[in-house]
């Protein structure tokens, strides 16, 4: 038996040294896929996403728990999916996989991704998974794209650069390769897996690296050139980098290498520099990007060679310095960096551009992001940041920018007409002196062919010819005098002269002509040009006038509408979703009254609390959709809702009106509203300070004035303002449109740290026909006085009441809440249920009939609302008690139900605790008054 026992716990061993090798390598595989600066997925072969890193799910916008398991079809439009899935089974049919642009709408556009998909292969060959990376290039295509041809070159070699990386033991046998390594010896990794290194490279090329090989296996970092003689491929120069595995303990487990084939960079000595920076950085896996580690405090705790290529501090300089030291002193001052860090705390991750500043005190344009890293617990263990330099790329599209202009300049001021033309003679440039000669507009001109200013008869005479290489004629030079036509047929004398160029693959032709007709006669055909240009300008301004007040009223068109339909989602989240929250509370707390002191106590409570986080939440997109309190009573009381929602983003705001009762339609009251509310939060963004005042005056020329006045820095909102006031001065925009479409101004009076004022004037009307569609009266039904009929009798003045039991009147348009106060209510041994009423009319007629002790009354109802309803009832003195329930806690709705003649108030959710009480509460006052 002892063979056996032996053979057992080697067997035990083996098994246990394959279980920590996965989980190595699974540890490997997560630290970088989560540091990659790009996306990396990896699917089945259903399509169904089984691992994503932290930056693909933010960039799919989604959850982990909402994207395992899902396809593309569940997560994106259909176009977006095909796209995807189509992209998928060309890289499932590639060994080598693909490399392709795909395209993925994001909240602010359309952004493109460079994607790497790959099959993943089991040990037999076979497709198992499909592996994708991603990096966002959208803003690098638009530079790319006017550097296409100098950079050709430099994308062949980055796209298609070699990495080779491989893991060996402390036996120096292969435990990992990637497919490139094994490609590049002419292997499947199969075949190298478990071999010694000098079997697989050779014994000589293992002779040429055992030195290194031995010094990483001793704990050293070693990185490396030579020229390896490889047995498979011959010598090959290759850019080595061996990292010792170091296990926990401090054990060397072996040894990691990355190697990159250099041979053509030692080939071409004056590309040595640029490519060996290349491939470094290739081989940190991101290109031009500085990357270091920030502890939870923002210092510095790693720093790699590509942040200190791009700002000029070494490792041993910058190690323990908080990364605010590489900003501008001014951002400093603004708490831009510790802003950064708070925003990477509570997003997982924040991106910004700005200026950086390197060691030697020079700028540069820098695109950060700082990525929070945390533990499997959700502690705080640093941040990441990388760093990318753009200051090149910044310079390239302004100099881009600033030729094409110089360009356009020239073309267009020229005084000789210009004509460019393609390969198959047809116009694709008319200058405005073109336009002039020819008396033909550019719009009608392109696309056309040469010959119809120009007869080929006379251009074959003159070598004018293109289109057919350089036997076909002269492309160079002066052609001299030559016929050419005028749009109307009119034949006139022209020189020409000719040149060739290729644009992005294509032959085009370059005619500059002159006309030689009398001076005088060219004058005045300029001045008759110039007159029908006034013309067609003056018409085109007339045009755009009216276009302007088009879009002007489809904007209040488009604001109105959007107002309404956000009205009727938070009328559908009232009427339902918080509804049956109430329910849901109402029922829970009956369940908790069963379950005390039971095991079960405790998770009802925890659910009771996210059931009250639920409403408040309701509550809360209630108001910010559509606030009632606006509709409901009207643009002064709503501002000063609106002032003391401000509080939560720390500013103060005093409301001044000098009209409590301003009768404006709807559509005015809402535009005005929401112009007061981005205003308050330009405040609250741009003024630096915490106090504002909203006032609003009536002028004796009949206009409404809502002014917005702060204190702060205040600024430049004149045509020549600097682009640091553009994104105030956009909302500004917007609003003085507002204004324009209601009859009305905007006026600003600000200069710097001197405050802003910002005035609001539209002519006031009454709005008494508005107001009765916005509130249909209803005919409240008549309550028979005590003199024709029985006396209506009180809770005094009712024998039941004294004798213990207190008849209730249940209101409300929702059976379901009806029902579940009647379940609490009945609970209740002195409490009697009299009735239920849907709506406030039902009410009315069911108090005068029922006489109940006290009646429960939802505010929020159709036909008539429980504010109304309850002005009527109490009415019909001594009357029944009132006690107004709502999903609203606003102090406005609370106010106008007690004016009615409410006794209580009370919130739908604190019903189940609080209604029986209230009840008792409101009897017990009654009877001692």
């Amino acid at each position: 038996m002892k063979p056996v026992d032996r053979l057992m716990r080697e067997n035990e061993e083996l098994r246990r040294r394959l279980a920590e090798a996965e989980h190595r390598n699974d540890q490997r595989f997560g630290r970088f896929m989560e540091h990659l600066p790009g996306l990396a997925w990896i699917k089945d072969l259903e399509g169904r996403y089984v691992y994503a890193n932290d930056a693909a799910i933010q960039a799919f916008g989604v959850r982990w728990s909402d994207l395992v398991g899902k396809t593309d079809d569940d997560l994106f439009s259909p176009d977006t999916a095909a796209q995807f899935r189509a992209n998928d089974q060309r890289a499932m049919q590639s060994p080598s996989g693909i490399q392709i642009v795909e395209t993925l709408r994001h909240d602010d556009g359309l952004h493109h991704s460079l994607v790497s998909k790959f099959p993943i292969l089991d040990r037999e060959g076979r497709v198992i998974l499909i592996g994708g990376m991603a990096i966002d290039i959208s803003e690098r295509l638009r530079a790319e794209e006017a550097l296409q041809k100098k950079e050709a070159h430099l994308r062949l070699i980055t796209d298609h650069a070699p990495i080779f990386i491989a893991h060996c033991d402390t036996e120096r046998r292969y435990q990992f390769v990637n497919r490139a390594y094994a490609a590049r010896l002419g292997l499947e990794p199969e075949d190298i897996i478990g071999k010694r290194i000098a079997d697989v490279l050779g014994q000589q090329a293992y002779e040429s690296i055992h030195p290194f090989v031995e010094r990483a296996l001793a704990g050293e970092k070693v990185e490396f050139d030579a020229l390896i003689p490889y047995r498979a491929i011959g010598s090959r120069y290759m850019h080595c980098a061996y990292v010792p595995d170091v296990a926990p303990s401090g054990e060397i487990r072996g040894l990691v290498a990355v190697v990159s084939d250099v041979t053509e960079r030692k080939q071409a000595e004056d590309a040595l520099r640029e490519s060996e920076a290349r491939f470094r950085t290739f081989i940190d896996g991101v290109q031009d990007y500085a990357i270091f580690i920030l502890d939870p405090e923002g210092r510095v705790a790693s720093w790699n060679s590509g942040a200190e290529r791009i700002k000029g501090y070494t490792a041993e300089e910058v190690i323990g310095k908080h990364m605010s030291w590489f900003y501008l002193p001014e951002d400093v001052a603004a708490g831009e960096p510790e802003g950064e860090l708070e925003r990477a705390r509570a997003l997982g991750r924040s991106e910004e551009e700005g200026w950086r500043v390197r060691k030697d005190g020079s700028r540069f344009w820098a695109n950060g992001v700082i990525t929070a890293i945390r533990d499997e617990q959700g502690h705080l263990r640093g941040f990441s940041k990388v760093t990318r330099d753009l200051t090149a790329q910044k310079q390239v599209e302004r100099e881009i920018a600033e030729g094409r202009a110089r360009l356009d300049g020239i073309i267009n001021s020229a005084m000789d007409a210009v004509i460019a033309v393609d390969s198959r003679q047809r116009i694709v440039l008319f200058n405005p002196a073109a336009e002039e000669m020819f008396q033909c507009p550019a719009q009608d001109a392109v696309g056309s062919s040469l010959d119809r200013f120009i007869s080929s008869r006379f251009r074959i005479e003159k070598g004018l010819t293109v289109g057919h290489g350089d036997e076909a004629g002269r492309h160079t030079g002066a052609l001299g005098s030559l016929t050419a036509y005028r749009r109307d047929g009119e034949e006139f004398p022209i020189e020409a002269s000719i040149s060739q160029s290729e644009v992005a693959g294509e032959r085009l032709f370059t005619v500059i002509l002159r006309d030689v007709t009398e001076r005088k006669r060219a004058e005045e055909q300029l001045r008759q040009l110039t007159e029908e240009l006034e013309v067609r300008v003056k018409e085109r301004t007339e045009e755009l006038t009216r276009s302007q007040q088009r879009l002007r009223a489809l904007a209040a068109e488009v604001t109105l509408t959007e107002q309404k339909e956000r009205r009727r989602i938070a009328t559908e989240l009232h009427d339902y979703l918080a509804q049956l929250l109430v329910v849901g509370r109402l029922k829970l707390s009956q369940g908790q009254r069963w379950l005390h002191n039971t095991p079960q106590q405790d998770w009802l409570k925890e659910l009771d609390g996210l059931l009250e986080q639920s409403l408040t939440y309701t509550r809360s997109l209630v108001a910010q959709l559509s606030p009632p309190v606006l509709h409901e009573f009207g643009l002064v009381v709503a501002l000063r809702w609106l002032a003391d929602q401000m509080r939560q983003h720390g500013l103060t705001v005093a409301v001044e009106a000098g009209h409590e009762d301003l009768d404006l339609p709807e559509d005015q009251a809402v535009l005005l509203y929401q112009s007061v509310r981005e205003l308050l939060f330009n405040v609250v963004k741009h003024a630096g300070v915490d106090r504002a005042t909203v006032s609003l005056r009536l002028s004796l020329e009949g206009e409404l004035r809502i002014a917005v006045t702060d204190r702060g820095r205040g600024g430049d909102f004149t045509e020549s303002a600097t682009a640091e006031t553009m994104p105030p001065r956009f909302g500004l925009f917007s609003i003085r449109e507002r204004m324009t479409v209601m009859g009305g101004t905007l006026a600003i009076d600000s200069g710097p740290e001197q405050g802003t004022c910002v005035t609001l004037v539209i002519p006031y009307r009454a709005a008494a026909a508005a107001s009765q569609e916005q509130r249909v009266p209803v005919a409240e039904p008549a309550i028979p006085s005590a003199s024709h009929g029985k006396p209506h009798q009180g809770p005094l003045s009712r024998g039941p009441c004294k004798s213990g039991v207190i008849r209730v009147l249940l209101v409300d348009d929702h059976a379901m809440v009806r029902q579940g106060l009647r379940s609490i209510l009945e609970g209740y041994e002195d409490i009697h249920i009299a009735g239920e009423a849907g709506n406030g009319i039902e009410a009315i007629e069911l108090a005068h009939s029922l006489s109940p002790d006290v009646v429960v009354m939802d505010v929020t109802m159709p036909r008539m609302d429980g504010i109304d309803a309850t002005r009527v009832i109490k009415q019909a003195t001594p009357g029944p008690l009132v006690i107004g329930l709502s999903v609203r806690n606003d102090r406005e709705t609370e106010q106008a139900m007690r004016a009615a003649g409410a006794t209580g108030f009370l919130t739908k959710e604190s019903a189940a605790e609080q209604l029986y009480q209230a009840i008792r509460s409101a009897i017990i006052n009654e009877v001692v008054r």
